[in-house]
C-alpha cells in the first residue's frame, strides 16, 4: 500500500480556518463513524472501510444534495479516531467536489489542485472537535470548523490498521441477539440460534475466498468457467473469487477470518447480486441468506440510531442553534416547548371532547370524545411507519416544566441499548393502543411486534375487525427515534431535573463562547468583559454568563456610533437581565453605588453607554483605533 507524505510536514497545532482558506469554492466537512463496520453514512450512500486506502465516496445519489450545495463547492470526509484526552480525534480521509468541476483549495496558504491535496494529505490531517460529536450525515460548513484545532502529521496514518474483523463479528453477534432472536428460551428460540451458528459458519468459512466452488449448481456454470479459465484452472482448483467478479478483491488473504474481513457494504451488494446464480453453492442456500443478513448489519447504524440528547448552556449561547443544525439529519420532526402547567396528556395524547359533524345539513355537530395524540405519539407513529428515515422529537426548555412528571411511565423507555430501541417495554394505555392501531401501517405494526418481540397476530393487525377489544400495545421508542432537548438552569422558576432523569440523557455542553466568531469583533469584545466582571467581580456561576446569541443585533466594524436598534435592545434586555437576575446582589461591583435602581442605570446608559460598567468606558468609533472594551474609565 502507497502511503503519502503530507504537502507541508510538521506537527504544530493550527486551527482549521488558518489551515483550510476559503477562495473559490465553499469548503463543507462530513463526519463519519465506525463501530468496527468501517465507515459509514445512516444511509449506506458513503461508505468507506478502513484497509479500502484510496476508496473514495460516491455524492452522486447523497441525501447531502438537498442542503443546496453547489458543483463547485469541496467536501471533505473526516473520519472518527477516538475520543482523546482533549476531545473527539478525525482524520481527513477523502476530499472531492460536489460536483464534476474541477476544484483548487487553499491549504496552508498554498493553492492546489483538490486531487492533488488529498493525494499527499489523504490519513495526514486530524481534526480535533473538543467535547463537540459532530453529527454523521450532517453537512458542517467552514464557520462551523473555524476555531478547531488541525495537526499535519509527519506520516500518514495506515487504515489497515483499523480493520477489526474480531470486533466486527462480535458486533455482529450482538446485532443478531438484539434483533433476530426471540426474548425466550423457547423451541423457535433454539431453532433460529442454530441457523444463526449456521450463518456465521457461512461467512467465515463457505464465503472465504479460496472456498472451493466445485459444488455449485448448475454444473454448465462450472464448465463455461472452466472453458473461460482453461489455461488457468481446473475443476479441483476453482474459487468462489472465479466465479464472482471482484470477490477477491475485498478480502485478506493473510489470517482470513472470512466475508467478515469486508466491511464494504457496496461491494458486498454487488457479491450478493452475482451470488444469487451460484446460491446452491453450499447445498442449501445457507451461505446466501448469511450474506444477505450481514449486508443488513452493515447497513445498520448506531451512531445515528435514536438517543435522548440534552442541549445546554448560558443564555445566548446557541443551543437552539446546535440542535437545529443537528435536525438535518432527520427526514421529519416536531418541535414542543415546555412551560410550568403541560402536562403528561398533552405530550402523550388522551381522549377529548371535539365537535363532529353529523353529515346532515338540517343537524348541528355533536359532541363526541376521540383520541387527541400529542407530539410524542405523533413522532412514535411516522418512526414505526418509516423505518429508513431519522425522526427527532425537539423539546425545547425541557426544565420548565416537571419534565418526569410530563413523562410519566414514558420514563422507563428512555433506557436504551446500544442499537438504539428502548431497552425495556411499556405497556400502553388502552386509549393510546387503539389509537396506535387505526394509525400503524401494517409495516409499522410489524415492526412494533419485532421491537417489542411479540408475536403481530397477538397485536391485532389495523384491518382486523376485533382491533377495538384487543389487549393492550406493549410499545418502545424505536432506534430511528430521537429526543432532542435544549436546557438553560439560569433562568429563574426552572424545574430542576432528577439525577434518575438526567442520567437517561447525553448532554451536550454549549460553552459561553461557542460560535462567537460569527457575531462580530466589537459586540464580542463588549460581552466578554461584561462576562469577566461578572466572574470575577459578582462571583456568577457561569450558567448565568452571557452567550454571543443572547441579543441578535451586533456594532458594525466601522459603526461611528452605536446603533439606535442595538442601544435599545441592549438596555432592555442585557441590562434587566444583569440587574434583576446575573447580577442582582453584587450591582455595585458591576454598575457603581450610584446606579442603584433601574431607571438610574438606562439613564446612564442613554448618556454614556458602556461606561456604565466598571471598568469600561463609553463607545469609541473605529477609527480612533482603540476600543473602549480595553480602557480603564475613571469612574
Amino acid at each position: 500500500m502507497a502511503v503519502y507524505a503530507p504537502a507541508i510536514k510538521g506537527d504544530a497545532m493550527e486551527q482549521f480556518k488558518n489551515l483550510f482558506k476559503q477562495k473559490d469554492s465553499r469548503i463543507y466537512s462530513l463526519f463519519v463513524y465506525t463501530d468496527g463496520r468501517g465507515h459509514f453514512d445512516p444511509n449506506g450512500n458513503a461508505t468507506l472501510d478502513y484497509w479500502a486506502h484510496d476508496q473514495t465516496f460516491d455524492f452522486t445519489e447523497h441525501p447531502l444534495r438537498r442542503n443546496g450545495l453547489e458543483d463547485d463547492d469541496i467536501i471533505l470526509v473526516w473520519a472518527s479516531i477516538a475520543a482523546c484526552h482533549d476531545g473527539n480525534e478525525y482524520l481527513l480521509v477523502d476530499a472531492q467536489p460536489f460536483g464534476e468541476a474541477e476544484c483548487t483549495i487553499c491549504f496552508q496558504d498554498h493553492d492546489m489542485r483538490l486531487g492533488e491535496f488529498i493525494e499527499r494529505n489523504r490519513n495526514a490531517v486530524r481534526l480535533r472537535t473538543g467535547n463537540i460529536k459532530p453529527t454523521a450525515n450532517a453537512v458542517y460548513d467552514h464557520s462551523d470548523l473555524f476555531h478547531m484545532e488541525c495537526e499535519v502529521a509527519n506520516q500518514a496514518t495506515d487504515p489497515r490498521d483499523w480493520n477489526d474483523p474480531e470486533l466486527r463479528e462480535t458486533r455482529y453477534a450482538q446485532w443478531v441477539e438484539d434483533r433476530k432472536l426471540p426474548a425466550d428460551d423457547s423451541d423457535e428460540y433454539r431453532k433460529k440460534r442454530t441457523t444463526q451458528k449456521n450463518y456465521l459458519n457461512a461467512l467465515r468459512k463457505t464465503l472465504r475466498h479460496d472456498a472451493d466452488a466445485t459444488k455449485i449448481k448448475p454444473q454448465s456454470l462450472v464448465e463455461r468457467l472452466l472453458d473461460e479459465k482453461a489455461s488457468q484452472a481446473s475443476v479441483s482448483s476453482l474459487t468462489i473469487a472465479d466465479i464472482i467478479p471482484g470477490y477477491d478483491v475485498c478480502l485478506n488473504h493473510d489470517d482470513c477470518h472470512g466475508i467478515i474481513e469486508c466491511a464494504d457494504a457496496p461491494v458486498l451488494r454487488k457479491l450478493a447480486d452475482g451470488w444469487r446464480q451460484v446460491r446452491e453453492f453450499d447445498g442449501s442456500g445457507t451461505a446466501s441468506a448469511a450474506l444477505s443478513q450481514y449486508i443488513e448489519f452493515l447497513d445498520y447504524d448506531p451512531y445515528t440510531a435514536g438517543g435522548n440528547i440534552i442541549y445546554f448552556g448560558a443564555p445566548g449561547t446557541g443551543k437552539s442553534h446546535m440542535l437545529n443544525q443537528s435536525l438535518r439529519t432527520y427526514g421529519d420532526y416536531e418541535r414542543v416547548t415546555f412551560y410550568a402547567d403541560y402536562l403528561h396528556t398533552q405530550f402523550v395524547g388522551s381522549l377529548r371532547p371535539v365537535m363532529e359533524p353529523t353529515g346532515r345539513k338540517d343537524e348541528p355537530d355533536r359532541l363526541a370524545y376521540r383520541f387527541v395524540p400529542g407530539p410524542f405519539t405523533n413522532v412514535l407513529i411516522q418512526a414505526l411507519n418509516d423505518k429508513d428515515h431519522q425522526y427527532a422529537l425537539v423539546i425545547e426548555e425541557i426544565n420548565r416544566a416537571d419534565a418526569a412528571s410530563v413523562f410519566g411511565d414514558l420514563f422507563q423507555l428512555l433506557d436504551r441499548t446500544d442499537a438504539g430501541v428502548s431497552e425495556y417495554a411499556i405497556t400502553a394505555s388502552a386509549d393510546l393502543s387503539s389509537y396506535l392501531r387505526a394509525q400503524l401501517s401494517e409495516q409499522g405494526l410489524r415492526r412494533l411486534a419485532e421491537l417489542t418481540r411479540r408475536n403481530v397476530t397477538d397485536m391485532q393487525a389495523p384491518n382486523s375487525p376485533a382491533k377495538t377489544n384487543a389487549a393492550p400495545l406493549r410499545i418502545v421508542i424505536p432506534p430511528n427515534m430521537s429526543i432532542l432537548a435544549t436546557m438553560n438552569s439560569a433562568d429563574q422558576g426552572v424545574f430542576p431535573l432528577d439525577t434518575a432523569f438526567k442520567r437517561r440523557w447525553d448532554f451536550v455542553y454549549v460553552g459561553i463562547d461557542n460560535g462567537a466568531s460569527a457575531t462580530g469583533d466589537r459586540w464580542d469584545a463588549y460581552r466578554r468583559h461584561i462576562n469577566e466582571l461578572l466572574l470575577t467581580k459578582a462571583k456568577v456561576n457561569e450558567d448565568k454568563l452571557i452567550g454571543p446569541f443572547f441579543i441578535r443585533e451586533t456594532i458594525p466594524q466601522n459603526a461611528q456610533r452605536i446603533p439606535k436598534r442595538f442601544s435599545n435592545i441592549f438596555k432592555y434586555k442585557v441590562l434587566m437581565y444583569l440587574f434583576e437576575d446575573a447580577a442582582r446582589y453584587k450591582r455595585k461591583e458591576i454598575f457603581g453605588p450610584e446606579l442603584n435602581t433601574l431607571g438610574k442605570l438606562f439613564a446612564a446608559w442613554d448618556r454614556e453607554n458602556f461606561g456604565v460598567f466598571t471598568g469600561m468606558g463609553p463607545f469609541v468609533p473605529s477609527a480612533s483605533g482603540t476600543d473602549s472594551a480595553d480602557r480603564e474609565s475613571d469612574r
